[in-house]
Parts: structure tokens; C-alpha cells; sequence
């Protein structure tokens, strides 16, 4: 076999492995940019135990916790449109639906400029009120307002047909509220005393320096669903309200714990 027919064959894949990059591009339409075939997947969604009682003897839930895509630009895509528009950030609305109310959850944004070298996923936790309010509440032995749930039925449902969106670039309205960025402490919300729903994300463009969302807020192509909930009992915290009057056992260690007496 000649050297002339590999060298093709190279070429080809090379160009081939180019042509399945997963990288967004920029279009423009009548003067309108646009980015095309924006997909991004909702995963790996796992109930977070929550081993509570004086002696840590039950098991309930804190929550949820998923994984959310972070979609890729290409690099001249995401200077573009920072330079066009002072886009620099994706950013997520979460939304909880339960029997046709609709309760805002928050937001989070995360850099268009770095996100393809830094992650290509990022988790997001749904928790019960009473495990979201702090790192403290987490500690408790006897969840604060009488929380007492287990997750017993929730699911992954994924669209009818897979979204590959077309997200048209143009301002629409500024977004007010806190938005959350990634950090070292892990991104909770607070779902509320029940989680029973739907939870849905939508991603959108955001322009920071003017806290204005640049585009129409797209679904992504699934959503966590929660049917069932079940209540236990735990006796060693039967009159135990943590919240106005913490167990001892359930403090931070303090440095004094660790000094030699």
C-alpha cells in the first residue's frame, strides 16, 4: 500500500474529528447574531441522604443534586460576542412547578470566556428548607422545622424530541435577584418545605456589566421530576427544635476541641 493513500486517509479524519467538534458557532440573520444548535443535557441525578437522630440512626433526605452541561463557544464566537454586545456569561434560571404555581429557585452564571477550559459540567443541589439554610442546619442531629422527609419517587424526564436551539442574540431584560457564581462551596437552593414538582432550567446569554439577560430564556432538553415523598419518625428527637436551640453534639469543631489538655 503507497504512502499517498494513508496520508489522505489522515487528512480526512482530521478534518472529519474538526467537523464533530461540539464547540457553538456564531451565525448572523438579517443582521442578528445567533448561535446554532445549542444542546445541553441535565444528568446524573441522585437523591443526598441526610443520617439524622441523636445517634444518627435514621435515614431522610436533604435533596437533590444534578449535573448541568455548560455549553462550548468557540473562541471567536465568545469574543465576538463580547466585543458586539459585552455578553460574557451563560446564564441559568431554575424553576420550580408544583399543581400550576411557579416558584423562581435562582440564578446562575458562568464565564462564556473560560467555560470550555474549565468544566464541561457543573453540579446544582435542590434541597429541602431545612438542610439550604446554612452548613450549620446540615449539622444538625434533628432537622430544623421538623423536617422529617425521604424522596421516594423522582426521575429524569427527558423533552419529546431533543432541543437544538437557535439562540438569537439581542438585549431583553436586565435580571434581578442574586445570581450565583461557581465557587468552592457547592450551589444550593431551596426547594421549601416539600419538594414534590417539577424543576425546569432554561439557559439564556447575560451581559454582566449591564445585569441584562441577552437572549430569550431556552428549556433545556430535560427536567427533574418529584412524585413522591414519604414522612419518618425519629424518636431521639421527639421536642427538639435545633433551630432555637442547638444540641451540642451538632456545633462545628472548634479549635480548642483539638488542643492537648
Amino acid at each position: 500500500m503507497s504512502v499517498f493513500p494513508i496520508k489522505i486517509f489522515l487528512f480526512a479524519g482530521f478534518f472529519l474529528a474538526l467537523s464533530c467538534s461540539n464547540e457553538i458557532e456564531l451565525g448572523q440573520k438579517s443582521g442578528i447574531y445567533f448561535l446554532k444548535d445549542v444542546e445541553v443535557d441535565i444528568q446524573d441525578l441522585k437523591a443526598i441522604e441526610w443520617k439524622v437522630g441523636k445517634k444518627r440512626e435514621v435515614e431522610i433526605s436533604k435533596g437533590l443534586q444534578f449535573k448541568l452541561d455548560v455549553p462550548e463557544l468557540t473562541e471567536q464566537a465568545a469574543k465576538l460576542l463580547y466585543t458586539k454586545h459585552g455578553v460574557d456569561s451563560w446564564v441559568y434560571k431554575v424553576t420550580k412547578i408544583n399543581r400550576g404555581s411557579r416558584q423562581h429557585l435562582g440564578y446562575v452564571a458562568f464565564d462564556t470566556r473560560r467555560s470550555s477550559r474549565v468544566t464541561k459540567t457543573f453540579t446544582l443541589h435542590v434541597y429541602y428548607h431545612a438542610a439550604s439554610v446554612s452548613q450549620d442546619f446540615r449539622r444538625f442531629h434533628c432537622p430544623a422545622f421538623g423536617h422529617r422527609l425521604t424522596l421516594l419517587d423522582y426521575d429524569l424526564v427527558q423533552s419529546n424530541e431533543k432541543n437544538r436551539n437557535e439562540i438569537y442574540v439581542r438585549p431583553t431584560s436586565a435580571i434581578r435577584g442574586n445570581i450565583n457564581r461557581l465557587s468552592f462551596a457547592p450551589l444550593i437552593f431551596s426547594g421549601g418545605g416539600k419538594l414534590t414538582g417539577k424543576y425546569i432550567v432554561e439557559i439564556g446569554l447575560f451581559n454582566t456589566k449591564e445585569n441584562k439577560l441577552y437572549s430569550n430564556w431556552t428549556p433545556l432538553n430535560a427536567y427533574v421530576e418529584v412524585a413522591g415523598e414519604g414522612a419518618k419518625t425519629v424518636e431521639s428527637c421527639l421536642g427538639v427544635k435545633e433551630e432555637s436551640k442547638p444540641l451540642p453534639s451538632s456545633r462545628a469543631p472548634r479549635i480548642e476541641d483539638f488542643q492537648i489538655r
